[in-house]
């Protein structure tokens, strides 16, 4: 599913160059807009997506983390409690 994202945006940019030759608008636009600038887009694009993808990451490890030390805190709970008992 995480590749998907990198294939669409493949099929934008395959099928802006195909449009270009047949929207005037949009022809103009690809002739006055120098080759460098679609490299900078894509790689904003790329950017965004990836630090999209790092973030589910670190809020999917923090969670697990968080589940771990709730799991100890619990655990240290019911130990005292039973010592509390035997006591």
């Amino acid at each position: 599913m995480k590749r998907y994202g990198t294939l669409l945006l493949g099929v934008v940019l395959v099928a802006l160059f195909f449009l270009k030759a047949y929207i005037n608008p949009l022809e103009q636009f690809f002739a006055i807009t120098p080759w460098w600038v679609y490299i900078v887009f894509a790689g904003i694009l790329l950017s965004g997506y990836m630090s999209y993808t790092i973030r589910v990451k670190e809020v999917r490890e923090e969670e697990r983390l968080i589940e771990q030390e709730g799991e100890i805190y619990m655990r240290r709970i019911a130990e005292a409690r039973e010592k509390r008992k035997n006591s």
